[in-house]
């Protein structure tokens, strides 16, 4: 710059400043090229200004540069965050998908174990309602047996008394009824018995030719047995004496079958008829 050269003005700067910035039209940027050439303080004042704005566009430059590598920097940062937080996310996220399966799996295993165990108490309260129903059954079972074996024990006693007092008195106009061998069954018994108030009746049995020495005999009437005796011997006169209970007989026929006791000869068969059943 001279020595000469005067100050600019700021009316100078500003005009700098717009022909820089292209703000002049054609004519004043004509004039104010031929004052740069008249004027070196108006071209040093070009100069300063245009090295001012190189400085100011290579800082803003620099500085955008700047700021889009560290724009860059971060974007990465957080790139990197973002992707370790997705990894780590992911991470996370694998084993609670493996465990959120496993847990129903788990659940499905014990859905079923819980069907399962109550299907067994079902079970076991099924067989224990049965095991109570049968032990219930058992226990009336046994107190009818127990009921029906008390009667048949009391009706014993009462008829063991009845028969005690029976021997033990002596027995006024006992009925004595004598049998014979009949030729033929299918008449009526010759013999007819009947019954007053005696306790018991004697039968005198003659039994068939040639006697045996023991003889078993059954009492029936129809094809019920109403009494029972074995080895019974007969008396001097070949005879069977039998006391039967005059409640054992009933209004009716009767047969006494006399056997050998020994399997040899033939059964006699006696027949008697009775009136005035005692039971009726």
């Amino acid at each position: 710059m001279s020595e000469s050269a005067s100050p600019l003005t700021p009316d100078d700067h500003e005009v700098i400043d717009r022909y820089l910035r292209g703000e002049l039209d054609s004519e004043s940027s004509e004039r104010f090229e031929v004052r740069l050439l008249a004027e070196p303080a108006l071209l040093d004042g070009l100069e300063t200004a245009e090295a001012f704005a190189r400085g100011i566009k290579t800082a803003a430059t620099q500085e955008m540069v700047a700021t889009a590598a560290a724009a860059a920097t971060i974007r990465r940062r957080r790139f990197a965050q973002l992707a370790g937080m997705v990894a780590l996310a992911v991470m996370l996220l694998i084993p609670s998908v493996v465990l959120v399966r496993d847990l129903q799996n788990v659940d499905r295993e014990l859905d079923v174990a819980r069907d399962q165990v109550a299907a067994a108490d079902q079970r076991a309260e099924e067989a224990e309602r049965r095991a109570d129903d049968a032990e219930a059954r058992r226990s009336t079972d046994a107190d009818r047996r127990d009921t029906e074996i008390d009667q048949q024990l009391a009706a014993l006693r009462s008829e063991n008394q009845r028969l005690e007092q029976q021997i033990a008195t002596p027995s006024v106009n006992v009925p004595v009824l004598t049998l014979a061998p009949e030729r033929s069954a299918a008449n009526q018994p010759s013999q007819r018995l009947t019954l007053g108030d005696s306790g018991s009746v004697v039968f005198l049995l003659e039994v068939a030719l040639p006697v045996a020495s023991r003889y078993g005999v059954v009492l029936r009437q129809d094809d019920t047995v109403l009494w029972r005796g074995e080895d019974l011997v007969p008396d001097s006169l070949d005879t069977l004496t039998i006391s039967v209970p005059s409640s054992l007989l009933r209004t009716g026929v009767h047969t006494f079958e006399a056997k050998p006791s020994d399997g040899s000869g033939s059964t006699t068969r006696l027949r008697f008829d009775v009136e005035n059943d005692l039971a009726d």
